[in-house]
């Protein structure tokens, strides 16, 4: 990579680095952990999704089966489900202890609601 490369890609790679570490840390404390089943499930329903995406709606299960068994055959693909899956348990853990609460606000309040944002992401 090139200076410029770098100093272009730093600002993602610094908020990347903070998620995963905001996102390891919620993990350990409460806990989370992904089990077999779950893995599974997801790998099931990425199966599914990609038959249906062929019009195919109606899949014998030993079909189902050996496409679910080659996904997670490939460690990417199962390392990448594990990593969807505590993503969606960190999101819900979140959203249970800080609910989003909605708020009215008029079109400018929106507009320096959005450029104060834009001024602390610059810091």
């Amino acid at each position: 990579m090139t200076d410029e490369q770098i100093e272009n890609d730093f600002p993602n790679f610094t908020k990347d680095l903070r998620w995963q570490l905001i996102k390891n840390s919620i993990i350990r404390e409460h806990e989370l952990a992904v089990t077999e089943e779950e893995i599974s499930a997801f790998a099931r329903q990425i199966a599914i999704s990609q038959f249906q995406q062929y019009g195919i709606y109606q899949i014998q299960e030993e079909h189902l089966t050996g496409f679910i068994k080659k996904i997670l055959e490939k460690e990417e693909d199962r390392e990448r489900i594990i990593r969807r899956i505590y993503d969606d348990k960190v999101i819900s853990t979140v959203r249970e202890k800080a609910p989003i609460v909605e708020k009215e606000v008029t079109s400018e309040e929106f507009r320096a609601l959005m450029n104060t944002n834009e001024e602390e992401e610059e810091i």
